[in-house]
């Protein structure tokens, strides 16, 4: 080998080093990620019915219907108190509830403060952003069991045994297809159906463990 090709082929190493250092970088970023996933907490679509069992306080149908009723009247959950749900569910906070779910989860009313839920720590849970039951589609949930109760269609007590027991499948029987704001409502509304019977076992066999 002359000089000149020798200098050509140390050059070309030299080039070659800085793309090497890059990619093994990058693979050690996706290992270090994909544990870090596969360590992440679950969210759950339903609550631990031990920890959330769902708690009503005494407000009636006539007052939950009353004219100008709203829940910020009523609506009194503390930083405190989220942190404490939090930390029963074993996540850290809304933004490190569920590291799969970039928006991270909330503290949600079990039994809806629309339908006379209280602000009792058995009655919230950390409820996820993320997946197709999630909490954007539980305030459907809370929505329309309140229309249904004002329009006396469904008694007060039943709206919250409904909800407390299983949301997906009071989702499943109560929130028409054309209430899913999407053009994807059938195949949306199939989804959360098809989901029902996958978290009840998985709930069954959290309370067997």
């Amino acid at each position: 080998m002359n000089k000149r090709d020798e200098n050509r082929t140390n050059n070309s190493d030299a080039s070659i080093a800085p793309f090497l250092v890059f990619v093994i970088v990058v693979l050690f970023w996706v290992i270090f990620s994909l544990k870090a996933d596969a360590a992440a907490p679950v969210p759950p679509a339903l609550p631990d019915p031990k920890l959330t069992p769902g708690v009503a306080g005494t407000l009636t149908s006539a007052q939950l219907c009353a004219r100008g009723f709203t829940t910020r009247s009523i609506r009194d959950v503390t930083e405190d108190e989220k942190a404490a749900v939090y930390a029963r569910y074993g996540v850290k906070d809304h933004q490190g509830a569920f590291a799969n779910c970039p928006r991270g989860a909330e503290v949600d009313h079990l039994i809806s403060l629309e339908i006379g839920g209280l602000n009792d720590i058995k009655n919230l849970w950390p409820e996820s952003y993320c997946g197709p039951q999630n909490a954007t589609v539980k305030d459907r949930l809370e929505n329309r069991l309140h229309e249904l109760v004002c329009a006396g269609k469904i008694e007060l007590a039943g709206a919250q045994k409904c909800i407390s027991v299983n949301w997906l499948d009071c989702y499943a029987k109560w929130v028409p297809v054309s209430a899913v704001p999407t053009k994807h409502a059938v195949a949306h509304r199939a989804r959360v159906k098809h989901h029902v019977s996958i978290k009840r076992h998985s709930s069954s066999r959290h309370l067997a463990r």
